[in-house]
């Protein structure tokens, strides 16, 4: 799916929602880069080469991923982790490893378990 396509349909997505002020509040250009990152994401979760945006579940993970991508703060690289402050001062410093995997939204993680069971299928007992 094309990312102006895409963009096209989270903004409708968003109308209708909570989050609509909250998503036509974000620049254009943040709003193509959060819906990129997101559908990588996704579909990297679900083993895929990229998202199908026919896909009812798959888009609407991508656009909960999207709105929870423009929430987050950037993490600091680097954290104090103790300071001095008789004599001259001193503070120490320790650099953050980087994230490993992406955080998703507790909303995006529910649909992505959706699209997961849809495909291989529930197995109970009677």
């Amino acid at each position: 799916m094309q990312i102006d396509e895409l963009l096209r349909k989270a903004d409708t997505y968003f109308a209708g929602r909570i989050d609509a002020e909250e998503w036509r509040n974000q620049p254009p250009p943040i709003r193509v880069i959060a819906l990129r990152t997101a559908a990588s994401d996704i579909a990297v979760e679900l083993g895929l080469p990229e998202i199908d945006g026919n896909d009812k579940l798959q888009f609407e993970a991508v656009c909960e991923q999207a709105i929870h991508l423009t929430r987050r703060r950037p993490r600091p690289r680097r954290m104090l982790v103790s300071e001095e402050i008789s004599g001259l001062g001193r503070r120490t410093w320790e650099n953050l490893p980087p994230e490993e995997l992406p955080e998703f939204s507790r909303r995006a993680r529910r649909l992505l378990e959706a699209v997961l069971s849809a495909r291989t299928g529930r197995i109970g007992r009677g």
